[in-house]
């Protein structure tokens, strides 16, 4: 079975830091979706599997730690390192 790896979801109102960081991921061989803010983010189909979410969280409207309280009170499983 072959193994997929994790999405990286980058989450930013930056373009260029947006830009900057999809590069850097798909260089690395993985899978990138960009978001500009919190609630793109979350009106997103969840497409399941492994992922990596890189937030701002200086974020307008909802900032990056209000959607990580967000997704926990979701159930959103996550490993914090």
């Amino acid at each position: 079975m072959t193994e997929h790896p994790a999405t990286v979801y980058v989450v930013d109102d930056d373009e260029s830091i947006r830009r900057a960081m999809s590069r850097l991921f798909r260089s690395a061989g993985f899978p990138v979706q960009t978001f500009h803010s919190a609630a793109e983010f979350l009106a997103a189909p969840d497409t399941g599997g492994l992922a990596c979410l890189l937030l701002d969280l200086q974020l307008p409207g909802m900032s990056g730690a209000e959607l990580q309280q967000e997704l926990q009170q979701r159930g959103v499983d996550r490993v914090m390192g």
